[in-house]
Formats: C-alpha cells, structure tokens, sequence
C-alpha cells in the first residue's frame, strides 16, 4: 500500500469514527470519556489534512501544527480510557508527555533540527504514553479485569511497541533534510499504528457498553448505600458455598448482626445520618471478616456474614472482633459524634442444618443478645 492510498484510507476511517463516536456521544453525553474519544478523531482527522501537500502554505506552519495535533490525537484517545477506567495518575503523566513535547516541538521548528530530531521523539513520547497506559490497565484489581479490558490493554501495549519500534527506527534511517522515507518499515509501522489506533476509538464502542452492563449487574447483586451484596445476592452465594461445604462435611457460621438502637438516631439526627451509621458499620463488616467469608445486607439496620470451614472458637473471635471495632469507632455526621454498637448472633450447620435454619437460629441467638443487654455476642446452643 504506497503512501497516497494510505493517506485516503485513513481519511474515510477517521470520517466514519467522527460519526460512530459523535453518535456515542449523543447517547452518553453525561458520559466525560466520550468527549476525549470524539476529540480524538477529529484531531486524527484534521492530521490527515494538515499533512497534505497545500501549496502557499508555510513548511514550518505544517510540522508545528501537524505535529502537534498529532500529539494532542493520541493523547485524547488515551485520556478517554484513562477516565472511562478510573486511571487518574495516568493522567497527570499523559498531560505532563504532551506539554514537553508540544515545547520541545516549537523549539525544534523555530531551531530547524533535522527531522529525525522532530520525528523520533514525538513516535518515542507516544510510545511512553501509551506504554504506561496499558501498564496501569494491567495493575487493575482482577475482578475490572474483563475481557474487553483485557483487549484494550493488548492493543495499547501493541501501539506502545509499535511507536517505540518506529523512533528507533527512524532514528537510524531517516536522512537528515527529509520528513518521510517511504521505506517498507517507515510504511509498515504506521500502517500498523493506523490499524491499531482505529481499533481502540472503535472499542470505546465495547467498552462503554460493557462498563454499562457491569454497573446494572453491580446494582443487581451489590445493596447500592453500603456496597456489599444484597440480600438476595449474599444467599444465592451462600447456598453454593454452604452446599460445597455440606458435602465435604465441613461446617461454616451465619453471623447476624444488628444495630443496636438504630432508631434513635434516625428519629434524632434524620435519616441521612443514619445512612452514614449503615456505611461506615458495613465498611467495618467487610475489613474484619476473614478473606473467605462474605456478607450482606440482611434488611434495614441488620447485616449477615457466612464464615466458611470455621470453629466454634474462631467464630466467636470473628463475632467479638467485628462488636468491638464498631463500639471503639466514632461515627461523625454534620459536626456530631455518634457512638454505635451492635449485636450479634451466632450459629452453626454442626447439626446438618440447612443455611435457613441456620440463619434462624443465629436470629434466636440475636435475639438473646437483644435482650440481655445489647452490645453483645451470643451463640446459638442448640
């Protein structure tokens, strides 16, 4: 493929992303990545016509403009995913890359270095950029780590390696008083980066889809003020989990967990108040269960844990761990202090229970805990 059919291949491609992306971005206009995506191809775009051949029109005008522009296209095809996956270093880094360039860019031109000087730093600093980006795609929790995710980070780390490539390149071919060499390898690496460029902006397509359908199946399985799973969710879970266990013969605990005197303080401080109580007891929950168990919101001020391949012993620390965090921990809402405790029952399948009655006897032994006083850990003795 010479040069010229190059050229108009990449102009009609960038045509077709302005309206795949234009119209992504009149479905998602609250969406911010889309923004950065759709700037993004009008930037690759007006790059394909600043590199044209215009007669009148300045040599040093062309390499300030296109260059930059060139830089400013990368950067927001890469800032749109850096917000879209919440990779905020990333963006200080990007933004830092692109004013170093854009300086060194304007010193190159007003200074007339040769082109290799132009052009093997700016392929070098896209190649950083993009290097970086798929290196924190890749440090992502394991659970954000989806399939399209995981294109993404290849075809950044491909773009990476291909930008690096053609510095190098560059580098060592390009003579000193030309702008292009229409080598084999000068064609080859940016129709590579072409090709892997146009994937990503269509990706962002996937992408947004497929962050959409996560967060409605977050809202489904997660209870949306604390965070942790819902009641239906956590039994769903529970019963695969205690099944397993059943068969193994081996023994788990429900823990149920109620806060003590939640009324007063939504009758008190309002309910808002009461929605910081809830959180911060949740996040507690979480914290200090053990790396296998799970929990959930049970309803209203109650929460519920399943312990997995416990002792009656280790349970009851479990239990005593989680009341004692809560009761030395100072909530803070609208400038007061609130003390909270909880209370908690405790119960077992050593009877080859089944996890409702399981649960129900932990509510008994709540229950017992309730009336003794509050604040209190109670097994089930059954």
């Amino acid at each position: 493929m010479d040069t010229f059919t190059l050229t108009i291949f990449r102009d009609l491609i960038a045509l077709q992303m302005i309206l795949v992306l234009f119209i992504l971005r009149r479905q998602n206009r609250d969406y911010v990545p889309t923004k950065y995506w759709l700037l993004f191809a009008i930037f690759y775009f007006i790059q394909g016509l600043i590199f044209k051949d215009w007669p009148g029109v300045p040599k040093w005008l062309v390499l300030l403009s296109g260059n930059s522009i060139v830089i400013l296209a990368n950067v927001m095809l890469a800032m749109g995913y850096v917000k879209a996956l919440h990779l905020e270093r990333t963006r200080r880094f990007i933004c830092s890359v692109a004013v170093v360039f854009l300086i060194y860019n304007g010193l190159s031109i007003a200074l007339e270095f040769p082109a290799r000087m132009r052009i093997t730093p700016l392929a070098f600093l896209l190649g950083i950029i993009d290097l970086r980006v798929a290196y924190e795609i890749i440090r992502l929790p394991r659970e954000q780590l989806f399939s399209y995710v995981k294109l993404i980070f290849v075809l950044f780390l491909l773009l990476a390696l291909i930008y690096l490539c053609r510095s190098v390149g560059i580098f060592l071919s390009l003579k000193s008083n030309v702008l292009f060499v229409p080598n084999t390898v000068d064609q080859l690496t940016l129709m590579m980066s072409t090709i892997v460029m146009i994937t990503l902006a269509f990706s962002a397509n996937l992408l947004v889809t497929g962050l959409h359908q996560q967060k409605l199946k977050m809202l489904a399985q997660y209870d949306s003020l604390t965070a942790i799973f819902n009641r239906r969710t956590f039994f769903e879970k529970a019963r695969a989990i205690c099944q397993r266990l059943q068969n193994n013969n081996e023994t788990f605990y429900i823990l149920l967990v109620d806060v003590d005197k939640f009324k007063l303080i939504n009758d008190e401080l309002g309910h808002l108040a009461g929605d910081v109580a809830l959180k911060g007891i949740a996040n507690i929950l979480a914290k200090n269960l053990r790396p296998n168990d799970i929990i959930g919101r049970y309803g209203g001020e109650e929460f519920i844990a399943l312990l997995v391949d416990s002792t009656q012993q280790q349970a009851e620390q479990v239990a005593e761990r989680l009341r004692s965090r809560v009761s030395e921990t100072h909530f803070e809402y609208s400038g007061k202090v609130m003390k909270l405790t909880i209370s908690i029952g405790v119960a077992s399948n050593r009877q080859k229970s089944e996890l409702e009655k399981v649960t129900k006897y932990a509510d008994e032994a709540l229950y017992e805990s309730k009336k003794n006083g509050r604040n209190l850990v109670t097994v089930h003795s059954a």
